[in-house]
Order: C-alpha cells, then structure tokens, then sequence
C-alpha cells in the first residue's frame, strides 16, 4: 500500500539529459546524470549518492548544470528538488529555440539562507516561447557544504508542489510498535547488526564506542547476550579468539547456532584484512581460532562492509563499494557449493541497487526474501529499512522494494533488519529522530509472508475457511513440461531463412525474432529481420520455439521442426503477425502456479521474459492480467486466488522495470470458463492467465 504524502495536480516534467555542467563530484554517484527523473527519496532530505553534487563545497565561482527535456513547452512553473544543503539556488535561466538565454530567476539577498532541504517551486510568467533547455546556477559560497540538486522539472501551467510518497510493505506485520532493549544490550556506545540464533534464545551484536572492547574503543567487538523466555541477560564480550586489534562482528549463524560466520579475516599474527572466516565450537565449549574462507573478489572503495550468511552457508548477501557498482555501495550475491570456495560477489542489480548506499542485507528463512536498508530510495529519513521479494534464480530480477513503516523507520538511521525462525521478534538498530548512537530495538511480529506462499495462508480468504474436500477438488495440478540437458550435436548446418509480413495485409514488415530449443537448455539466439527478411543457420531434426515481437502487433508464438529441408541444406518459413488493437486477447500458455497457490513456478519466467520483451517493445501499450480458475470451490475463494495470480505477474514485469501504471490486474475466478470443468483437461485449460490489450 502506498502512503501518501502529497500528490501534484499538473504534469511536471523532468529533465532527461544532461547538456552540459561546471563539475561534479564522482563519475557514478554525485554526478551530473543523477539530477535526470524524478525525486530519488522524496520525502526525506540529506546526503544522497542519487543526486548531483559539485565537486567543491564551496567554490569561488559559479557552479552551473543545463538540463533538457523530452518535448519543447511554454513554461509556467519550475521545480528544483534541493536535496541536501538547499539555498544556494542564484539564477534560472531558459533557453529559446535560438539558444538565447532568458533569465527567469536571479537570487534576492532575503533568500539567501541555508535550509536541510527543500522543494524549490517558481512560478512566472508563460513564456512565450517554448523551450526543453534549462540552466541552473549555484553560488556554493554562501551555502556551507555540498549543496545537492536531486531533480528538475518544468510545467506548462501551475502545480502543487511535489512532495513524495512511501510504498509501505504487507510482507510482514507488526504487533505492536518497536521497544528499546535497555542497559542489559544497549550502551553509551553504538550496538548494531544484531543477529538471534533460530531458537531465539542467543543474541550476538556488534558494539563500538565502548571501553571494554579490545584495542581501540572505536573497534567493533562482538557481544553476546542470553534469553530466558522472559529477558535478555547483562550482554557480554565474547572475547577472543573471535575479538581481536581489528573490526569484528557476526555475520551468520548455523541451523543449530554452534557455527559462527565472522567478518574479516582472522591471522596467528593478529593481522586482519577483508574476507569471511568461520568458527565452531569444540568439545570443551570454547571458540576454535576462525578459519578463513576462500574469498575472491570482496574488494570495496567503502571503510564499512555488511554481509549475510545463510544458515545452510550456500548463499551470501555482500554491501560493498566496488569499480563496477552503481555508485556508493550496492549489495552482491556470491555462492559455494562446498562451504569453503566462494564465486566472485555478483552485483543484483538495479531493481535493489541505487547511486547511493544499500547495506546490511538479510535473507529471510524462505531464501527469496530480502530486507536491507537504503538511503536511495523514498523513505521517512537517513536511512530505512526496505523488503523485496527475488523474483528468479538469476538473483537480478526482484520485486519493487518496499518500505517497512513507521514502526520501524524513523527521521535518523535504521539498519541491520533480522529475525530468528521463531519469527516473534525482529530485531534492528536505530538512531532514532535525534540521531544519537545506534541502539538495538525489538519489535513484535503478526506475520512474515513467505514468497513461497504457505497452504494455510492461502486456505483462509476474507473468513471464508477452504475445508480439506473442497481442497482435494478445487484445483488440478498442471504438468509443467522439463528440458534436458544437450544430449545433441549442433551442427548448425542447415539455413532457416524467412520473411515475416503484417497478417492482414501481406506486406512485408521488420520485426525481432527469439530462438530456442524447446527440449533441451541451450542460450536463446535474439536477432532482427534485415529489409524485412531474416536468416539463421540452425541444426535438423530438433524443434525451435520462435517469437516474434514488433511495436504495434501481437506477439507471435510458434513452434518449427527442422526437416523437409531441400538437399541445399535451407529451409524456407515465413511469419505473418497481426496489428495490436484494443480488446484483443491472448493466453499466456506457460505460465504455472502450484495447484491452490499464487507463486509463479520457475518454468513460467520464459515465457513471462517474453512478455516483458513485448511490453519493452512497445513502451506506449498498456495491458490487464486476468487470472482465471476452475469452477470447482467458493467464487470467493477463486476471485481471490485468481487476483493474487495475476498480481504475482504484474509484480514480475515491475521488478524488471515496466511501468506499474500500465499494468492493471483483474481477478475473474470461475466466471470465464473456456473449457468445460468436468473433465481434468478442461478444468487445466480454465485455470489460466489472460493477457488483455488496452
């Protein structure tokens, strides 16, 4: 559900490329492209990796950026987004079709003042002349720091002012709002990533500032505290082997909380340099000396490194600050097979990733679910924490992240999200609104929905309990067709070559075709038609699943055998797709849920990277998802189930990027059949998803 904050009235648009600009500050975050779109973070304020700043706080001479728009406008109204250090705003300038200059603004000495941040709004007379060139000037003198623009746009008549809104999560529910955890865990220090073994009885943190801690007070150590059902015990140093001269913190837990996963290397001779090592404890109960992992590629440009460990220590969240990330820090993903050797960490991309930083990530128990926190991304102040669903096992495709609410975010810093297996507490660090030392606080867990949905959760829809028999006859399990491994030698020796026209006129049209195998796993071969006509050398006697996709048509779908191929070795097919008219429906016959359920089986993301493909394609498009159901329990029942199919494809083709506002969602339950429902055939055709053309 979206909160919102305040919405605008009137279309405001903003810049979209960058003309030209006196400095900035990094080559990726801070740079002049991060003042192109929308607000990143709106409604908060405060140093943001999203947004341009100049590479000098304050510079004796004029900082400037010219911007442009997608379409020329008569201008009334300008919107500048001060993100940080807001009140160095000195002129406004717009540019004709002449490229004369017209000044619309020039700073009074009354405004001269310095604010956190601030939507600058300006209003002035209609130009008239019609303009998508702007230049902004900054005079970073009189405005202490590095002043941060985030955003410019312009408006052909007067709106409100844009102020954000925060997506806030239904992924997991809270009881009751967040409670401080005390003196018995909390110091005059900082205490943060907290981590709870899965029976929840034992909490090991990481406290800095503190004068027990071994070496500097300003190193990390390890501490340890006990629950007894009813409290937490008087935390303690866990001293060394696992606490030495370097940074120390937990950063996973086994199954049954005897293996440890720790930051850092660890040395007989005390040094210590970036990686992960393990410990375990012996049979007289004590800490064995941490045995280093083999990990390739942990490098960072950033002082501060956050991983995560899953518990069977397959898989590990990474927020590092690297030369091929998106700016500031991101979070990366490295695997093993064998415990020990670990891939290089793989950047997850920009469904997560922003210019600014992304840290201290959490896996959930169900391996699909992500918390972490962000300061790239709307939210309520320094830092928030954020929920994302992995939508494949690509580990880049991710649902659109989610706030977690006020219950949890504040104006300061929060960070370091976790909860047991016990799934009653979950546990984070927080500054608070004043922004002092972090604490750990707990809050109380309702539900944490799991990205594989459980029966029980879907079993209970609006009060109407699903009973066992009508379980048993509700849906039918749809065989989902598997491919082997290449067994076959491709000899590509033979020429498959075409034309594809426009269905309803035989002319002949360029389009983009898609090949693969349809039994075995092999890459997908994309190429595009060359004056209408396409060629590709292909192997007999294996089928070729082939998709054509074209702005404007229906995307076409077919399956072609390689045989009755001339003694030439070449092979003649043609495509003919029809032009895209509102109404128009199709079925997206590879799509699979488990039987009863809303999540999308591994099997179904082809097809739906299709249509993704499709919507690419045809950026002006808008399309409705309907979810169809058998008609063999409550219309209740099958409404919901059918509305939450759909929506579990919408939120796909979001996670990779396609507009949300094209994409509306309608759950038809029973009342569309297009078989019969006495037959299992029939009721598996019914049970289905439909794409409709807007």
């Amino acid at each position: 559900m979206a909160v919102f904050i305040q919405s605008a009235t009137a279309e405001i648009t903003w810049a979209s490329k960058v003309i030209s600009y006196s400095t900035q500050l990094d080559l990726t975050s801070y740079s002049a492209k991060q003042v192109l779109g929308p607000p990143s973070r709106l409604p908060s304020f405060g140093d943001c990796g999203c947004a341009w700043s100049p590479s000098m706080s304050e510079n004796y001479f004029e900082e400037y950026i010219r911007v442009g728009f997608e379409k020329r406008i008569r201008v009334s109204q300008i919107v500048i987004n001060e993100s940080f250090n807001a009140g160095s705003i000195k002129a406004i300038y717009l540019y004709d079709q002449y490229n004369i200059a017209h000044l619309v603004y020039e700073r009074n000495d009354s405004d001269r003042k310095w604010v956190l941040g601030r939507v600058f709004s300006l209003n002035i007379a209609t130009t008239n002349f019609t303009t998508n060139d702007l230049k902004l000037v900054l005079d970073t003198e009189s405005i202490d720091g590095y002043n941060q623009i985030d955003a410019i746009g312009i408006a052909e008549a007067a709106s409100t002012i844009p102020t954000g809104s925060i997506t806030t999560t239904d992924k997991i529910v809270f009881k009751g709002k967040s409670q401080n955890l005390g003196e018995v865990i909390n110091s005059y220090g900082s205490e943060i990533a907290p981590l709870v073994t899965p029976d929840g009885k034992t909490m090991y943190f990481t406290r800095k500032n503190h004068v027990e801690n071994k070496g500097s007070i300003m190193n990390d150590d390890i501490w340890v505290s006990v629950y007894d059902g009813t409290n937490w015990s008087t935390a303690v140093n866990i001293d060394g082997p696992l606490n030495n001269e370097a940074n120390n913190y937990v950063v996973g837990l086994s199954e049954n909380g005897t293996m440890l996963t720790l930051a850092n290397t660890y040395e007989f001779t005390g040094e210590s340099r970036m990686g992960i090592a393990q410990t375990w404890k012996n049979s007289y109960g004590s800490w064995v000396f941490p045995k280093n992992l083999i990990t390739p590629g942990i490098i960072t440009h950033n002082f501060f490194a956050e991983y995560f460990m899953n518990p069977d220590r397959d898989v590990m969240l990474l927020s590092l600050e690297r030369a091929d990330g998106l700016g500031l820090k991101d979070i990366y993903v490295s695997f093993s097979d064998n415990q020990i050797e670990w891939t290089d960490p793989v950047n997850i991309g920009q469904h997560i990733n922003t210019a600014s930083n992304e840290m201290a990530p959490f896996l959930a128990p169900d391996g699909r679910t992500m918390y972490f926190s962000s300061n790239g991304l709307p939210g309520y102040g320094d830092q928030d924490v954020y929920v994302s669903v992995r939508l494949d096992e690509t580990w880049k495709n991710w649902s659109k992240p989610e706030n977690l609410g006020s219950f949890v975010n504040t104006k300061g810093f929060e960070a370091y999200f976790s909860f047991p297996d016990t799934a009653d507490y979950a546990y984070f660090s927080s500054t608070g609104s004043d922004m002092l030392n972090a604490d750990i606080l707990r809050i109380p867990l309702k539900e944490v929905v799991e990205a594989k949905d459980s029966l029980l959760a879907d079993m209970v829809i609006d009060n109407v309990t699903i009973t066992d028999e009508e379980l048993i006859l509700f849906e039918e399990e749809i065989f989902v067709p598997g491919k082997e491994e290449l067994t076959v030698s491709l000899s590509n020796e033979i020429l498959l070559f075409g034309t594809v026209y426009d269905a309803t006129t035989d002319i002949p049209i360029n389009a983009d075709l898609t090949f693969i195998l349809t039994d075995y796993e092999t890459d997908v071969v994309v190429l595009s038609t060359l004056n209408n006509n396409y060629r590709l050398k292909v192997t007999d006697s294996v089928n070729y699943k082939v998709t054509v996709i074209r702005e404007g048509y229906l995307p076409l779908e077919t399956t072609i055998n390689i045989e009755d191929f001339r003694t030439q070795k070449v092979k003649r097919v043609d495509f003919r797709i029809t032009p895209l008219r509102k109404g128009e429906k199709i079925i997206l016959d590879n799509v699979y849920f488990d039987a009863n359920k809303s999540v999308i089986k591994f099997e179904s993301f082809e097809e739906m990277n299709r249509l993704y493909d499709f919507l690419k394609a045809n950026p002006g498009s808008k399309i409705e998802i309907g979810g169809h159901t058998n008609g063999l329990c409550t219309e209740t029942y099958c409404e919901k189930l059918s509305l939450n199919r759909a929506n579990a494809v919408r939120e796909y083709l979001i996670g990779k990027g396609i507009d949300g506002n094209r994409i509306s969602t309608f759950g038809y339950g029973s009342k569309e059949p297009i078989d019969s429902n006495d037959t299992p055939e029939g009721r598996k055709r019914n049970q289905r998803v439909e794409i409709t053309f807007k």
